[in-house]
């Protein structure tokens, strides 16, 4: 009983530390405006920029063919239907409201209040791209890190996820790609050593 009132009291300081981020998001984005339009843009359409001019990057850079592009392909979208799988599944175990669903405000992007909050989507599927993306070529990997953690930042800033979902979506994210690495790695061996042509 003792470790279950321990982890109730964790979860509390947690969710109290997690509020006093959203509210001091929220005095900054009271005064900022211009802040705010580079977080609205960073939160809702910096991914789908990002992502296909750095897959064309890493085509390029690597100097993929045919049949390799399409196993690059491959092995992303098999890391994000499998992060989004797991996305299904724990927004129905854990239906979490939005900061600004719980806080009642107004957020900076707009998103439906009847979606679950935990985990975040964008986060898990930009995550399990970037990881992806190092099984490839780190440097693609790491500017994809920095996308998806700046997408991150700003959603937290827009008051659609609380920091908790981000980490969990990096985290589902990551198991995803983990999954999709060992049941391709031996591909992806060959294609790295230019035997998959």
């Amino acid at each position: 009983m003792l470790l279950s009132a321990r982890a109730i009291w964790h979860f509390f300081l947690i969710m109290a530390f997690e509020v006093s981020i959203i509210n001091a998001l929220r005095g900054l984005a009271d005064t900022a405006p211009a802040v705010n339009a580079v977080m609205r843009f960073t939160a809702a359409y910096l991914p789908y920029a990002a992502v296909p001019a750095l897959f064309i990057f890493v085509v390029r850079r690597l100097g993929l063919g045919k049949r390799q592009t399409l196993f690059v392909l491959l092995f992303a979208a098999l890391s994000v239907a499998l992060a989004e799988t797991g996305l299904v599944v724990l927004h129905e175990l854990l239906p979490r409201a939005r900061p600004f669903a719980a806080l009642q405000f107004e957020p900076l992007v707009a998103v439906s209040r009847a979606l679950a909050s935990f985990p975040s989507g964008h986060a898990s599927v930009l995550f399990a791209l970037a990881f992806s993306a190092f099984a490839f070529d780190k440097l693609t990997g790491w500017l994809l890190v920095a996308v998806a953690a700046l997408n991150g930042f700003a959603r937290i800033y827009a008051g659609v996820h609380w920091p908790t979902d981000i980490i969990g979506g990096a985290l589902l994210g990551g198991a995803a790609f983990g999954a999709v690495y060992l049941l391709l790695q031996d591909a992806r061996k060959a294609l790295i050593l230019g035997k998959l042509t």
